[in-house]
């Protein structure tokens, strides 16, 4: 039995199969990208409870949620509000 994610994920796949950027220009990429926060220490070091926020534009099977979103700025907001992560 197919179901929906399985034909997400064949869409994906295939996308990244038709990708025709080299594997060494996505490593200089990844290089290139500022070290990841740390996730488990925020939570960790959380007082009391660690809220976790999700910043969403869209959603595979209700697509646009919010277009227009600014994430930097909603992430600030969330970060204000107590958001551990």
């Amino acid at each position: 039995m197919t179901t929906y994610l399985d034909s997400i994920l064949a869409v994906h796949r295939a996308r990244a199969d038709a990708d025709d950027r080299r594997a060494e220009w996505l490593l200089e990429q990844a290089k290139a990208a500022p070290e990841p926060r740390d996730f488990r220490g925020a939570l960790v070091r959380a007082e009391g409870l660690g809220v976790i926020a999700e910043l969403k534009r869209r959603s595979p099977s209700k697509g646009d949620l919010n277009a227009g979103l600014d994430p930097a700025a909603l992430a600030a907001r969330y970060a204000e509000g107590g958001a551990t992560c």
